[in-house]
């Protein structure tokens, strides 16, 4: 996953560790159509950070 930071007008990628765990259903199997993405986000007091989610083909990137 990327993060894309803009510095004096010019985009800046920085990569972010993440992880993808499954979802259980009540009967604890596990869903394929959902997924919990989770990473860290260090942010300022009293700020917003927004963060874009796209999902890559294998021709765009690789997994990280």
């Amino acid at each position: 996953m990327f993060r894309i930071n803009i510095i004096d007008g010019d985009e800046e990628e920085e990569t972010i560790d993440s992880q993808v765990s499954p979802v259980f259903d009540d009967q604890g199997q596990i869903l394929n159509t959902e997924y919990f993405l989770s990473f860290l986000a260090h942010t300022d007091t009293l700020s917003l950070t927004t963060y874009f989610i796209q999902n890559l083909r294998p021709e765009e990137g690789t997994s990280r």
